[in-house]
């Protein structure tokens, strides 16, 4: 099994042994979960013996196991949030864009029954694929500039030179600065960018436009100038009643079910995921070829690996992972 494992931590058994011991042989596994005896064939008491023995050799040798054990290099593992968000914001753009919205005919003024009824259906299918598109187009809007920044802070993370990693306050600077000033700063403070960042690149300026409508999104930002989608005009020569009257025909029903996506149709929502992954390009692009490489390698791994004394940051955890149950018959 050790011979046959690969150099990641995506194996059955990730280490393996043989023990000799007065006449009984004990294949020692180590898989991700748990150690495992096999083949050995001793009694229940024989078990618990051993078990004790192991014990007393742990307190025996107490001191020999501290001294490897410090030998080891230590890592923290941490979630990447940049692949937290992509992933989030991707799931939400598969089901957006499956999304069929489909608005029906206006209505006669009369119907059968039947007519009535299908009229009636496709009215509500309508109105929930709507509601439906509104709500996943509303979260992938405020997420594209989260995915953006997100990715913007990733780079500034595993890319700082060594000097800005060790020092708090100036990596905690640089984290605190526009976003804008933030890309075009990455050439002082990261390693891999050898000249500042293109301010006036189009893929440069389509972001900065999304990450500009990230406070009114994030926020809730109330601007009816901006926000408003449609006039209506009110009769007022009738006392204190309230008579609507808009420019065309069309039921209320319908006028609120279409207007409910303004702002956040699916076509203008897709269209921010997709700024956010030109820009991601870009900025790749802008990059020498190991630092390009070593961003690629990293940024889609779900699980990253930190060691605190040194900065670095590693993908020691495969996405993918097997593990065993061993099936017995129950007899």
């Amino acid at each position: 099994m050790m011979a046959l494992r690969t150099k990641g931590t995506d194996n059955l058994v990730q280490w393996g042994y043989c023990l000799r011991s007065r006449g009984y042989m004990f294949l020692i596994h180590g898989t991700s979960g748990r150690v495992e005896f096999l083949f050995v064939e001793l009694t229940a008491s024989e078990w618990y013996q051993l078990i004790a023995n192991i014990k007393a050799d742990f307190k025996r040798l107490g001191p020999s196991i501290s001294n490897i054990r410090q030998r080891l290099k230590r890592w923290s593992l941490f979630i990447n949030p940049f692949r937290r968000v992509q992933r989030t914001v991707l799931a939400l753009a598969q089901r957006l864009a499956a999304i069929k919205l489909e608005e029906p005919a206006p209505r006669p003024l009369a119907l059968t029954r039947a007519a009535a009824d299908e009229h009636h259906k496709k009215m509500e299918r309508w109105g929930y694929d709507t509601f439906l598109a509104a709500t996943l187009g509303t979260s992938i809007r405020m997420l594209a500039p989260v995915l953006a920044e997100a990715f913007v802070n990733f780079v500034s993370f595993v890319l700082a030179r060594s000097d800005v990693r060790a020092d708090d306050r100036v990596y905690e600077h640089l984290l605190r600065q526009p976003i804008d000033v933030r890309v075009r700063s990455l050439h002082i403070y990261c390693e891999g960018f050898t000249k500042p960042v293109n301010y006036d690149d189009p893929a440069f300026a389509k972001f900065h436009t999304v990450m500009n409508s990230r406070n009114d999104f994030l926020h809730g930002n109330v601007d009816p100038k901006r926000l408003s989608f449609e006039e209506v005009f009110i009769d007022t020569f009738h006392g204190d009643q309230i008579i609507p009257l808009f420019k065309d025909d069309r039921g209320m029903i319908a006028r609120y079910v279409r207007n409910s996506l303004k702002f956040v149709e699916p076509e203008g929502a897709l269209n921010d995921l997709d700024v956010v992954r030109s820009f991601v390009v870009y900025l790749l692009g802008e990059m020498d070829a190991p630092a390009r490489e070593r961003i690629e390698r990293l940024m889609d791994r779900d699980y990253l690996a930190w060691h605190p004394s040194t900065g670095e940051v590693a993908e020691l955890l495969a996405d993918a992972t097997v593990e065993s149950i061993l099936i017995i018959d129950e007899e």
